[in-house]
């Protein structure tokens, strides 16, 4: 995707996300942008984000790109900022089924929204979120590798002997939250036929514990040994009411029977933290 971008746009663009078309763009540049994002699935959904300039009439963008956008109509969102002066543009795509918001933060929450709603949660997994957090170069992740594997003992002995041991093993279920309450968690495994069997016997226990629940597979990380270690619970939310809020405490299996936690409104400077 980005060859495609770098091929249509001028050598200053921004090569990342946000893409950067540059302040001087014609409407050439708008239109083979969103083609070209359009034209790859990996790209996702696309937040069209226009400020007005003197360079060209911000309807005459929207009438090149509505056919475009409209084509893509379930991956585009769109912000036109400036409003009278994007009123016309705005109108524009909204007459083509596009949606579109007046700031960027609600075109977020939107797709945010469409997101939950598909896939029926509002929590990422373990895997997903350590995932955020190498995104995010926060660098507590990769102290403890984790690999994820089909539900399945052999694919959970397999990771374990490319990791080595001893290893620890967790169930993966969007719908198991607490893992230790239904016996998702095996700790210290030593050998392949630990983990094998342990595999095989929280398969059936969960199972059993809770059959709703979709089984997307294990978790395997190296043993992480660390005597007087503090187990720290770390959390972000949105709030309806007070927007962003971040939560820290005590961490571990006992977290919500000690409820040993604080909760504060970003920005936080050190002092407030």
């Amino acid at each position: 995707m980005r060859a495609a971008l770098a091929a249509v746009l001028p050598p200053t663009w921004s090569r990342g996300n946000p893409i950067d078309i540059i302040g001087d763009a014609p409407v050439e540049r708008y239109t083979a942008t969103l083609k070209a994002l359009l034209d790859d699935r990996s790209a996702g959904a696309i937040l069209f984000l226009h400020a007005p300039t003197a360079i060209v009439h911000s309807e005459d963008i929207a009438r090149a790109c509505v056919p475009i956008a409209r084509q893509g109509h379930d991956r585009v969102l769109s912000c036109w900022l400036g409003d009278p002066s994007v009123s016309t543009a705005r109108q524009i795509f909204e007459a083509a089924g596009v949606a579109d918001f007046e700031t960027p933060e609600e075109a977020v929450r939107a797709f945010a929204m469409l997101s939950t709603l598909r896939e029926g949660r509002t929590l990422l997994g373990e895997f997903e979120a350590k995932q955020l957090l190498r995104a995010h170069a926060i660098p507590a992740v990769e102290t403890v590798e984790t690999v994820a594997v089909a539900p399945t003992a052999a694919a959970a002995a397999d990771a374990a002997e490319a990791l080595g041991y001893p290893v620890a093993l967790k169930i993966v279920s969007p719908e198991i939250t607490h893992k230790s309450d239904v016996g998702g968690v095996c700790l210290d495994l030593a050998d392949a036929q630990r983990v094998r069997s342990a595999a095989a016997q929280m398969l059936q226990r969960v199972t059993a514990e809770r059959p709703e629940a979709h089984i997307a597979g294990f978790t395997v990380q190296p043993m992480a040994q660390r005597p007087f270690a503090q187990e720290l619970i770390v959390g972000a939310s949105i709030d309806p009411l007070f927007g962003p809020v971040l939560l820290f405490g005590q961490g571990g299996t006992a977290v919500e029977v000690l409820a040993d936690r604080a909760i504060g409104l970003p920005p936080l400077n050190r002092a407030l933290a």
